[in-house]
């Protein structure tokens, strides 16, 4: 049996791997990602965008988006560990996970990996 423990936060992950056979714990995989870590100010080149309203008035008012760059960035980060993990364990690579995460992170990679 073949135990994967994932320790991973918006910016940077590790997996570590033990067994039955060899229980002491090894890094299999790392990643960062750097764009989780800025600001949205960072991520973003331009203002937000215009949109005018009212009948016959010019106003304009700034359209934020729905989600944040930086949010964007976190799910992609997210999104990328949950396919690592959900092709790992169809080819059989793990029997068990394990994930130590923080709360708003773990639910984003809940949400998403495969039951």
């Amino acid at each position: 049996m073949t135990t994967w423990f994932l320790v991973a936060d918006a910016s940077r992950s590790r997996i570590l791997e033990t067994s039955l056979s060899d229980p002491s714990l090894r890094e299999i995989d790392a990643r960062i990602h750097p764009a989780s870590r800025m600001h949205t100010s960072e991520l973003v080149a331009d203002g937000a965008g215009r949109t005018m309203k009212g009948l016959g008035r010019e106003t304009h008012s700034a359209m934020e988006p729905r989600t944040s760059r930086h949010e964007v960035e976190v799910r992609a980060f997210a999104l990328d560990l949950v396919h690592h993990l959900n092709e790992s364990l169809r080819a059989g690579r793990f029997d068990a996970l394990v994930i130590v995460s923080p709360p708003r992170f773990l639910g984003i990679l809940r949400e998403n990996l495969t039951h």
